[in-house]
């Protein structure tokens, strides 16, 4: 260090924002169904919302006090005390119980205040310098995954790597191509027609393709199994249909 006589002064740090608040995606927006459910004998409807976070991580982690932005009126939902989240597990926040939902499970956590159906943007903080993940775009009008048709409602689902080394990486939820729409039911009701998975990881989708590693021998076939939406292979619970 060069030091110089007769200057006298102070150097200041600044430090940014954005540096502040790189997203650590310990625990992600896994599915959020923003537009609820078709009204039937009372039961559903438009508040018949919810949202359901993942572990990305093997360990249990501790989410009291975690808190989440980007609710109707500028609202948040905050983590109460004594709430975990098992490894690679999930946590579904939600309107309404069993009896008011068309969801036959009890939430994790009930919350009050509704989710936008336009300028969809979630955020969900650890604190208020620790932002662990991001669901949407606010400067989009409508929501990037779903379906919210009279007779067809389906939740919007998080897309995961499909790097074997990194499972499971959620890929950046600011974008339209880390969410699908829902195809798979469970956690529902008897007789719902609503497509998501509340409480439930979706399954994984394998696609088996030919390759030059394909072989034939006999009865047996040999090939190379591509993986799409890596979301539940961790179970071991899934199935490869030709």
């Amino acid at each position: 260090m060069r030091l110089y006589k007769g200057f006298v002064g102070a150097i200041f740090v600044v430090i940014t924002a954005s540096a502040a608040y790189s997203q650590t995606r310990t625990v992600v927006f896994n599915e959020i169904m923003w537009m609820g459910t078709i009204e039937s004998d009372g039961i559903g409807g438009t508040s018949d919302e919810w949202i359901e976070l993942r572990n990305t991580t093997p360990d249990t982690l501790d989410i009291s006090g975690w808190y989440i932005t980007g609710l109707s009126g500028g609202k948040r939902i905050t983590i109460p005390q004594g709430k975990f989240i098992l490894p690679y597990g999930v946590f579904l926040i939600a309107r309404k119980g069993p009896g008011d939902s068309k969801i036959d499970i009890e939430p994790d956590l009930i919350f009050t205040s509704s989710i936008p159906n336009q300028n969809l943007q979630l955020k969900l903080y650890q604190s208020d310098t620790v932002l662990v993940d991001v669901a949407g775009d606010s400067s989009k009008a409508t929501p990037f995954a779903g379906e919210n048709e009279a007779d067809s409602k389906r939740s919007m689902v998080r897309r995961y790597s499909a790097d074997p080394d990194s499972f499971p990486k959620a890929d950046d939820g600011t974008l339209a191509s880390s969410w699908f729409t829902a195809t798979f039911s469970a956690g529902w009701d008897d007789g719902a027609t609503e497509k998501g998975t509340p409480g439930f990881l979706e399954p994984a989708i394998l696609r088996a393709v030919p390759s030059k590693d394909t072989v034939v021998f006999r009865d047996t076939l040999t090939l190379s199994i591509v993986v799409e939406d890596v979301i539940n292979l961790f179970s071991g619970n899934f199935s490869v249909s030709f």
